[in-house]
């Protein structure tokens, strides 16, 4: 069957989004799990020395940004930038994200080729391209599978061949404790004293202004990102100086959704996409392993 592209792919090829797209690891994880009560800002743990219990104090470090992940608060803002190294060249967008309500968020994202503007209401939708322009909106209804509804949104962004689903286990803890004990028993995560950081493996995490600001180096990803307030909330549709065209929303949040997941398998493609055949080998083996255990 032909594709007739739609005047929302039409857009967005010329635009390639595509190359900012790893930010959706920054919106998954900061409105996907946000389902179950976080710790509020007078329950976080005091702070600890992380020579003597590192996963405590790791926790007190994270306590302000899972929060914000956990659903522990209604309304936050996170920006900064987040930089990602492919083929040799060093991608940086900057990001922000501003949480109103359980309902409405909005996503800002520029880098060299490309900028966007996602906003989302409880009935509306709207993407603007600043650089053209002009926004689409979309009222009504949204699909029933592919849509950006904040809660359980990083399941529906994150494919399972992305290596971006490593992080999906993490992303569903309910307080910073738990994610924290993964952290420092599962992956090892240490604390250094003499750079006052959590390391592994050549990767560094940072904290600093109690925890409202995130620093990190992972290969390929960096990250700086701050914790604080939102700004008033706009209207959807609020974009001065933009041409608005009418979409119809769920072929918009579709669309979008869809771009995501595949943009993440494209820049974090996981084992089952570098090396098909030898990740089916592998899960056939694991489950003749598992037969034989079971006879």
């Amino acid at each position: 069957m032909r594709f007739v592209p739609t005047p929302l792919h039409r857009a967005l090829t010329p635009m390639r989004l595509l190359h900012s797209w790893f930010v959706a690891l920054f919106v998954a994880g900061l409105l996907g799990p946000g389902t179950a009560p976080g710790a509020r800002a007078d329950q976080r743990p005091a702070a600890v020395d992380p020579a003597g219990t590192p996963a405590n104090a790791l926790a007190a470090d994270l306590a302000p940004l899972w929060e914000c992940l956990a659903g522990g608060r209604d309304s936050f803002s996170v920006a900064g930038t987040i930089a990602v190294v492919r083929n040799d060249a060093r991608i940086e967008v900057n990001v922000r994200l501003e949480r109103h309500d359980a309902a409405s968020f909005d996503v800002a994202a520029e880098h060299d080729e490309a900028a966007f503007v996602l906003r989302r209401r409880a009935d509306a939708t709207a993407l603007a391209l600043p650089r053209h322009k002009v926004a689409y909106v979309g009222r009504g209804a949204t699909d029933p599978t592919d849509h950006l509804e904040p809660g359980a949104l990083a399941a529906r962004l994150i494919s399972p061949a992305s290596q971006a689903a490593a992080a999906v286990p993490f992303l569903g803890q309910s307080t910073p404790a738990a994610v924290a004990g993964l952290l420092c028993s599962l992956l090892g995560v240490k604390h250094d004293p003499a750079d006052d950081r959590w390391e592994r493996a050549g990767g560094w995490l940072d904290f600093d202004d109690a925890g409202r600001r995130i620093t990190a180096d992972v290969e390929p990803i960096t990250v700086d990102l701050t914790v604080g307030e939102p700004d008033t909330c706009p209207a959807v549709d609020d974009f001065p100086g933009h041409e608005l065209r009418d979409l119809p929303r769920d072929e918009l949040e579709r669309t979008l959704c869809r771009g995501v997941r595949r943009g993440l398998e494209i820049l974090l493609p996981g084992p089952e996409l570098v090396s098909p055949a030898e990740e089916a080998r592998r899960r056939t083996a694991s489950s003749d392993a598992r037969s034989r255990r079971c006879d």
